[in-house]
């Protein structure tokens, strides 16, 4: 099934409808009407800034963005719901080209019945902070997705298992047989520079960005086409690894969060919460959507000073088999909760598990269990 066109909006990004089944999902596509099918195809360029950098030390915010809606963008979650029903990637046969592998997952997309609203589909910490950073700002929140593009959280599509953020996963193992990375799936999957459209779109509004580096390496191509007179509008939240990674012209837009989060009381966490926690912090406390860059930054230098990063106690790893045993053990008392098994392994029986290890384990753990009780009954 094809995209259906929807009428293009004042200014360089066009708006496009793409049907998934029943449910038609608004995406931002930076393909020009006239080569929507052609998947993959060069987007035309973006506007070029008459500006050549952005020092970002402005302590003024402009009066027209201080009174924006703002835009939040956060990364999807490998912890879904409606997971008995998602779509993977066919593995049947290997994939002759990128191109190929994209164009069958876009197949399947279309053709899904079974749909779900995005702000429904994502489970985890990390999501729900999202969720209530924009909520609290009163933003429009998207969702960058490696199965799905760019997507609005009140949208409906199809549930999924597909993430970038595993090199070990399905799509991670087909794009080392292809020898592609996760940046050159995004241009595959969106035809182009989704994100930057989006930015550049949502003008004046303050956009505030939280990604993990895996998603930030996905994303790279993309980031690299935002104008550098939009970079003052960006607010970008991740991790010390995806801030180490960044490119020089994207430092400027990093709110300087660090590890000494952990150290606020009611703001410690995961690894992999980390920048959405940072965002749900910086616009809760710091009203930090309200501020200029350089004022964001310096809030939140002044937030963290004076702590220092706690010392994280490293808990015994032990093999899958006997992770299964743990969690069929404590499945009933922590009522089959991702989350609250996670925080027993770790913290009440002192082992360590990677947080996507551990849910695909409790994933599998809860088929199990639903296919034990089928046979009981």
């Amino acid at each position: 099934m094809g995209r259906q066109k929807l009428a293009a909006r004042p200014g360089p990004c066009v708006q496009q409808l793409t049907t998934f089944g029943s449910a038609q999902v608004c995406s931002y596509s930076s393909d020009p009407p006239e080569s929507v099918q052609q998947l993959g195809q060069s987007p035309p360029p973006l506007p070029t800034s008459t500006s050549a950098s952005w020092s970002g030390s402005s302590a003024l915010l402009p009066l027209d963005m201080s009174s924006a809606r703002p835009v939040v963008v956060t990364s999807c979650t490998a912890r879904k719901r409606q997971a008995a029903s998602a779509l993977k990637l066919r593995r049947d046969s290997a994939p002759t080209s990128l191109e190929a592998l994209a164009q069958d997952w876009r197949s399947q997309l279309h053709t899904a019945v079974d749909t779900h609203r995005v702000g429904d589909l994502y489970a985890g910490r990390g999501f729900r902070h999202a969720q209530q950073a924009a909520s609290s700002c009163g933003a429009a929140l998207h969702v960058v997705s490696a199965g799905l593009g760019l997507v609005e959280s009140d949208v409906s599509v199809p549930a999924y298992d597909l993430t970038a953020a595993n090199k070990t996963s399905s799509l991670g193992s087909l794009l080392d047989q292809l020898s592609a990375d996760t940046a050159s799936w995004w241009r595959q999957l969106t035809g182009g520079s989704p994100l930057a459209r989006l930015i550049v779109d949502a003008s004046p509004s303050p956009v505030l960005l939280a990604l993990p580096s895996s998603y930030l390496e996905m994303l790279r191509d993309d980031l690299a086409e935002v104008p550098a007179v939009h970079l003052k509008r960006l607010r970008l939240f991740t991790s010390v690894l995806g801030a180490a990674a960044l490119s020089e012209r994207l430092q400027q837009t990093l709110m300087p969060y660090d590890e000494r989060l952990e150290a606020l009381r009611g703001w410690s966490g995961t690894r992999s919460d980390f920048p959405q926690r940072a965002l749900w912090h910086f616009v809760k406390e710091l009203q930090g959507h309200r501020l200029s860059a350089f004022d964001g930054r310096t809030a939140v230098h002044a937030a963290l000073q004076g702590l220092q990063t706690p010392t994280r106690a490293m808990g015994k790893r032990i093999d899958d088999a006997a992770l299964r045993t743990w969690i069929k053990t404590n499945w009933a008392r922590c009522n089959g909760s991702t989350t609250r098994l996670l925080s027993q392994l770790r913290h009440d029986a002192g082992l360590a598990c990677e947080q996507g290890r551990f849910a695909q384990l409790c994933r599998d753990m809860r088929v199990t269990l639903l296919e034990e009780s089928r046979a009981a009954a």
